[in-house]
């Protein structure tokens, strides 16, 4: 049977007919006391019991004992729930060349400075890695830092050292650089070269703190307070210390024999009354002006505009403020970048800022000043419409050179002032063009120093291409002359292996009876992959069918539905592809629909490329980024397809409409049959963010379906509710009766009123896959969505219930949610801090029909959001419980359960079939493991529709609020 997230009514009738009564056995789990696996210390104790599962029209009553997840003293959550873990899994490879390294080694590369003290500045990589409790094997349980002595780089590390280390300049005074460990406050551990490898020594510092505080910033490398040895600049995460977002920390170099200096600034003693309640963000940059040193530091407001703050520390180690510049009215996504960079040679730094949102102009400067008082002028100056990075004084003629995209997505150039800055910023240099997927260091901006020891800059810049499947490292280095020259460093592509990204419920497209699903994998954006196709009642490790994604096309979505045969399923690919490999930058998405049945041939039956649906389109990205089944819309017999944009503003054409194509012979071959605008406002992630099919919400026999509009509403928002990060909307429309004018939105949901005036953040509602289905036992289908962030506006770290539930009033005007459920930190997140989650991006929901037999829908919760593990059930009730009954756990505590997709290419839809052939419904879930060399998809068993009475427990979760 297929399941389509909210229209499932043949499931209903297959459900509920008696031949599907459970014969088997059942294994379930009582869990006593449980960490969930969340740190490496958990101890885990499992009751094992069997239960026959009787004749439909009994009971089986499932009783949980209490279970209580903690974090060190805190208490998470408490409730009784059931726990249940994978059935099978798939896995496409289980090699693995290097142990050192858990996955293949592109990424960011940071200057390390000199560690060796030859001369040469060196590189470290870090690896984040959380502890997996599968194995003892130190290279598995443990963070590393890979070394690389630059001297000798040929792209292979020389050192390991399992440990986040930070680079810290030459705090010890022997002329080389050392590395810091993570633990400052705990247990402080300084790295130093001993004349053959790196070697740790413990530490004391004057300042105690709680331990394991996360360094969020920092800048290295200058002897502030003139005493001979450099001193190391940082911020700290709020998370368990919330002082953090106020302070500015400073550990002095010394010798490393004696107890280490910190130096606290509190910014909210040090910065003018008018800046009061500026919460710190990040330490940018440190320059040196007329012999003082100077700090900038990025700083917010409470209605999160950005400033750029700078600060003075003397010889005394006494901190003065200087100026603040505002940046931006409004910047949630991003601190920026705020550095000091030479533009002219008479030696006077400018103040660049760069890499703020949506701004035309994204990177800009701020010339020196000549006001009492002032170092920057307050007036911006355009630099350049894209980002810039610097990249040092790479020809030698006293100023600052950058790489600089030359266009929204690529390539990059080095740009800079030839003549001072007099002559305007020009693109010089083409970075060697290896790649669609080229990243150079784009959280910060790094000058990497000499690392060849010829007196000249170096950059290092990491890239992917896909086009020829190879990855790697360039090192660039600068001339006299102004010319560039570079060499490439490559990894062995080949001996990693591929990922698998996403997982995909089909439903019988195959024709053999049972429900078939796809996986993709891939080793990256544009390069090879491949989808496999299987069968329901198959064996998992045998696809029925493997498709090569040549290099150059990257799948994004495949959605299957009745599009052109009432009686076969169908599918539509949607791909986005680069046309012509020699210029990367330009990138066509394209529908490709293929009749369902034969999965041997890869040659579709009909393409809709994006130049068809949006004609005039100036997109070079790709401007379709989603779909979804919508369902029978139309009332014709066949299933109808919504497809978006959900970009940013076309410069041509303005935010592109979400667009219907009715089901049909002719489908996809002409005009679309519907297009949904809405009004101008705060359209800055565009329209269709998320698509879905609802089945029938208001009764009248026709499948519904809803689109939403992310940023919708946001500024209207703040004005009517204050500060705070909020809006989005989702509209609903109603089927229509054989024709497709469906007109203004008959339904538009917004995060609760009362949610929203309680002080609570809700940003970017409808973010996630919107579910369906009888919840609360109305005797009508309900509405499941959530925002981006549902978080305690004081405290963005603190999360508050966020799921909306509505159902009573769905249909009524300005309907509210009739309940806000929360996402238990301990349940569902790796590191849980705060009580409740506070940001699930994109979380995969979706209503599941009747397992218990008390005529209500169940609700699945799928965390996909980076950070969060295991799933969650809610079994329906009047209220929902706040506790989960059961939590599907994850494996290892490595994992993100579920891969939907990059922020804009979202792939919003739980894989939900009965895949096994026997009835009951499982989901699957990708888990990206970034310890082991697989990336498996597990498949859970959720349960037999309508074929087993399950009664819910009577006695409620601790402090739950479940109804009966």
């Amino acid at each position: 049977m297929i399941f389509f997230n909210g229209k499932h009514p043949s499931i209903r009738e297959i459900a509920m007919n008696p031949t599907f009564a459970d014969r088997g056995n059942l294994s379930s789990f009582c869990i006593l006391t449980v960490m969930l696996l969340l740190f490496p210390a958990a101890v885990l104790a499992l009751q094992y019991h069997e239960t026959g599962i009787p004749v439909p029209g009994s009971q089986e009553l499932i009783t949980s004992a209490a279970a209580t997840a903690q974090s060190g003293d805190q208490l998470l959550s408490t409730g009784n729930f059931e726990i249940r873990r994978p059935v099978g899994r798939i896995l496409d490879r289980e090699t693995w060349p290097d142990t050192d390294l858990p996955s293949a080694p592109t990424g960011i590369f940071l200057p390390a400075g000199d560690l060796n003290g030859d001369g040469r500045n060196d590189l470290i990589q870090t690896r984040l890695q959380l502890a997996d409790l599968r194995t003892d094997n130190l290279s598995d349980l443990s963070d590393r830092t890979l070394i690389y002595y630059s001297g000798s780089f040929t792209g292979n590390h020389d050192q390991v050292i399992y440990d986040i280390l930070l680079p810290a300049g030459d705090l010890t005074g022997d002329g080389k650089a050392n590395l810091l460990g993570r633990d400052i406050f705990g247990n402080t551990t300084v790295y130093s070269h001993d004349g053959t490898t790196l070697q740790a020594a413990s530490a004391t510092t004057q300042v105690t703190l709680p331990a394991e505080l996360t360094v969020t910033s920092s800048k290295w490398g200058t002897d502030i307070d003139g005493d001979g040895y450099e001193d190391f600049v940082f911020t700290l995460s709020p998370s368990g210390y919330p002082d953090a977002e106020f302070e500015l920390f400073v550990l002095y170099g010394g010798n490393p024999d004696a107890e280490l200096d910190v130096g606290v600034y509190d910014m909210r003693t040090i910065l003018p009354e008018e800046f009061d309640g500026m919460r710190l963000t990040a330490v940018t940059d440190i320059f040196e002006l007329d012999g003082a040193i100077h700090i900038i530091l990025s700083m917010r407001s409470s209605l999160a505009r950005r400033f750029a703050v700078i600060l003075s520390i003397d010889e005394t180690r006494t901190a003065a403020f200087v100026q603040a510049i505002q940046i931006t009215d409004y910047n949630h996504f991003s601190a920026g970048r705020f550095f000091a960079a030479y533009l002219s040679p008479d030696g006077d730094p400018y103040l660049v800022a760069s890499d703020f949102g949506f701004r035309p102009d994204r990177s800009f400067y701020f010339p020196p000043s000549a006001e009492e008082g002032e170092i920057f002028s307050n007036e911006p100056t355009a630099l350049h419409p894209f980002r810039v990075w610097a990249a040092g004084d790479l020809n030698g003629d006293g100023t600052t050179n950058f790489a600089a995209n030359e266009s929204a997505t690529g390539p990059l150039r080095f740009g800079g002032f030839p003549n001072g800055i007099a002559g305007g910023f020009t693109l010089g240099d083409h970075l060697p063009g290896f790649g669609t997927n080229g990243q150079l260091l784009t959280g910060d901006n790094f000058e990497f120093g000499d690392l060849t020891g010829d007196g000249s800059d170096n950059l290092i810049y990491s890239f992917r291409d896909g086009a020829n499947a190879s990855s790697g490292v360039l090192r660039i280095a600068g001339s006299e002359d102004g010319a560039l020259t570079s060499e490439a460093f490559f990894y062995d592509e080949e001996s990693f292996p591929l990922s698998a990204n996403t997982a995909y419920a089909l439903g019988d497209i195959t024709g053999n009876g049972n429900d078939d699903f796809a996986v993709f994998f891939s080793k990256g954006l544009f390069a090879a992959g491949k989808l496999n196709f299987y069968e329901g009642g198959s064996n998992w490790q045998t696809p029925a069918a493997s498709w090569t994604i040549p290099a150059g096309k990257t799948f994004i979505d495949i959605v299957s539905g009745r599009f052109t045969d009432t009686d076969r399923l169908d599918f539509v690919i949607l791909f986005i592809e680069i046309p012509d490999l020699s210029t990367p930058q330009q990138r066509t998405a394209v529908l490709e629909f293929y009749t369902g049945g034969i999965l041997a041939g890869q040659t579709p039956d009909k393409v809709l490329s994006d130049v068809d649906a949006y004609p005039g389109h100036s997109y070079t990205i790709g401007a379709i980024n989603t779909m979804a089944n919508a369902g029978d819309v139309t009332n014709s017999g066949y299933d109808d397809l919504l497809i978006a944009s959900a970009n940013v503003n076309d410069q041509t054409l303005g935010p592109l409409p979400a667009l219907l194509y009715a089901g049909g012979t002719s489908f996809l071959e002409n005009s679309p049959d519907a297009v949904f605008s809405f009004p101008a406002e705060d359209l800055g992630f565009g329209i269709g963010g998320a698509l879905t099919g609802l089945g029938d919400i208001n009764g009248d026999g026709i499948d519904d379906f809803a689109i939403s509009n992310l940023s919708q509403g946001g500024t209207s928002d703040r004005m009517e509710f204050g500060s705070g990060r909020l809006g989005g909307r989702i509209h609903v429309y109603f089927g229509r009766d054989g024709d497709s004018n469906f007109g203004e939105p008959d339904i538009t949901l917004r995060a609760g009123r009362e949610a929203i005036t309680s002080g609570m953040d809700m940003w970017l509602f409808g973010m996630s896959a919107i579910a369906t289905g009888d919840f609360l036992g109305t005797g009508s289908r309900g509405l499941v969505a959530k925002p981006f962030t549902h978080a305690d506006r004081t405290d963005a770290t603190v999360g508050v219930p966020g799921v909306h539930i509505f159902q009573r009033n769905l249909l009524g005007e300005d309907p509210q949610p009739d309940q806000l459920l929360p996402l238990h930190s301990s349940i569902m997140a790796i590191n849980p801090s705060a009580e409740f989650i506070s940001t699930m991006g994109w979380a995969l929901m979706a209503g599941i029909p009747d397992l218990t037999s008390n005529g209500r829908d169940e609700l699945l919760i799928i965390g996909s959001s980076s950070g969060n593990t295991n799933a969650v059930l809610h079994y329906g009730r009047d209220p929902l419980s706040t506790v989960p009954d059961v939590v599907f756990e994850s494996p290892n505590s490595s994992l993100t359960m579920g891969a939907p997709g990059a922020f804009i290419n979202r792939h919003y839809r739980a894989a939900i079939g009965d895949f096994n052939g026997d009835g009951k419904l499982n989901f699957l879930a990708v888990q990206n493991d970034t310890n082991f060399p697989d990336s498996p998809v597990y498949l859970y068993e959720l349960g037999r529709p309508g074929g087993v009475q399950v009664q819910v427990a009577s006695t409620q979760p601790v402090d739950s609020g479940g109804g009966t």
